[in-house]
């Protein structure tokens, strides 16, 4: 299953990382404790062979991570009921001996979360929010021109038209504020409106207000496509 989620992860080139793979529901409780992300997946397996079961631990999940996309895997068919009597709220129930759609169904749970977030961007595609010390600022798309990992751990610079604030956040989570901001590198992501010139040999995209963001050979190909269809529009 794990090979299945990486490999479908590649083909459509999504900012996304399997980050935990493990037969040990401490392993997962330990992450979420260290790393609470809302838009994090989780595939679980019924029989985890332990005093929990997966069923449980994915209650448990709910209750520490609200918003998580929850989907069960498993041989007993049976038992899906459970996952209405526990109020999990999975959205998917993938039996293992349905070999010829298992993969299938798994790469349809990856399918539908992306399209939600997809979605969540797009209806709120010209303001966004974000958090400096005790202030919360809304700001707007159309005066972003791009965000750079800070020096400082788990903090982002982001540059607007007149000033440039800095936040605690991920890189990784900026693309789903707004449908205009692209990831092209591991520590910037830009808004694809500002972006004049892209130099595919140097890997360096150009922005309008002269400054140059990096471009690594993962987020390449994406950023070219856009630039493209931006010029026939």
């Amino acid at each position: 299953m794990k090979e299945t989620i990486q490999n479908y992860i590649m083909i459509n080139n999504w900012d996304m990382i399997i980050e935990l793979a493990t037969t040990n529901p401490d392993d997962i409780l330990e992450s979420i404790a260290i790393n609470r992300d809302d838009k994090s997946i989780f595939f679980l397996d019924v029989d985890l062979k332990r005093e929990i079961t997966g069923i449980k631990l994915g209650l448990e999940i709910r209750k520490r991570v609200r918003d998580a996309t929850i989907a069960f895997v498993t041989t007993h068919a049976e038992l899906a009921y459970l996952t209405f009597m526990y109020k999990v709220e999975a959205i998917d129930y993938i039996t293992k001996d349905d070999t010829v759609h298992f993969e299938s169904r798994i790469r349809e749970v990856l399918d539908v979360v992306m399209e939600r977030y997809k979605a969540i961007a797009e209806s709120s595609d010209s303001r966004y929010t974000i958090q400096e010390g005790e202030n919360f600022y809304t700001l707007e798309v159309g005066s972003t021109l791009y965000f750079e990992s800070s020096p400082t751990p788990n903090k982002i610079s982001v540059v607007l038209m007149d000033r440039q604030l800095d936040f605690y956040g991920k890189i990784k989570d900026l693309p789903l504020l707004s449908s205009k901001f692209i990831r092209c590198h591991q520590s910037y992501v830009v808004n694809i409106d500002y972006v004049i010139k892209v130099d595919s040999k140097k890997r360096i995209a150009y922005m309008s207000n002269g400054d140059e963001c990096l471009i690594s050979m993962r987020y390449k190909k994406t950023l070219m496509t856009l630039m493209k269809d931006k010029q026939l529009e």
